[in-house]
């Protein structure tokens, strides 16, 4: 295993204007053994609340004896800040393995169809292939900007949840709330259920259309059977 120092290496792939796209991420993550559809997923997407939102939702699965991924973004110090197993960071040790094995990818023979791949991109597909090794019961991932065509929108998940909709990232998502909720909305998959949030009208309509057109069952901020949906999905 080719040896890296402070996975300095991976620098080289940050860049301040997202290269949207799912494609280098099914690339990437093929070349690895698809680790996130081997994963029960739950996708958290939203404008505001996406940590409160995980954080309560990982007290409430682990309390149930589950052993809970988190992906989160964006790390605050170090890479080990945004995956976890039940509170714990990835250790150092393995978060330097896998880096070691995604750099001899990205550097390989299949250099030319990973072209573009960007900093967050490969943190995500790490994640994913971390929480597949270690077998959790479910790994909850947190969209990190819009996502269609966010790179954690590669999975099939087993629940969806948008938390608000607000006017954030507006010269890349749009300018108006119903183009934002159009984006946020691109997480919503055929038939899984979708809980959403505090949702104002314009925004909501925007991801009602959404869901009854992928048959998905929505439910909204104020009912209480959400705890039903997330047991039945065991």
């Amino acid at each position: 295993m080719k040896e890296i120092q402070n996975n300095q290496w991976i620098a080289h792939y940050r860049t301040d204007q997202p290269h949207f796209g799912l494609e280098r991420m099914v690339e990437l993550l093929a070349l690895r053994g698809n680790p996130h559809l081997k994963l029960r997923v739950i996708h958290i997407g939203g404008t505001n609340g996406k940590g409160s939102t995980i954080a309560f939702l990982k007290s409430m699965l682990e309390k149930m004896g589950l052993k809970v991924g988190v992906f989160s973004s964006p790390y605050l110090i170090h890479y080990t800040d945004q995956i976890s197993i039940n509170g714990e960071s990835i250790p150092e040790a393995r978060l330097e393995a896998l880096m070691a094995d995604y750099q001899s990818l990205l550097e390989g023979e299949k250099v030319a169809a990973l072209q573009g791949t960007t900093e967050f991109e490969i943190i995500t597909a790490l994640a994913y292939d971390y929480f597949a090794s270690e077998k959790v019961d479910v790994a909850i991932m947190e969209v990190g900007m819009g996502g269609l065509l966010d790179s954690t929108n590669v999975c099939k998940p087993i629940l969806t949840g948008i938390t608000t909709i607000g006017l954030d990232h507006v010269a890349l998502l749009g300018d108006t709330l119903e183009a934002i909720a159009e984006q946020k909305a691109g997480i919503i998959k055929q038939g899984i259920p979708l809980v959403t949030g505090h949702i104002v009208p314009e925004a909501l309509t925007v991801i009602d259309r959404i869901a009854e057109g992928k048959d998905a069952p929505r439910l909204a901020y104020g009912k209480k059977i959400i705890r039903f949906v997330i047991k039945k999905a065991w």
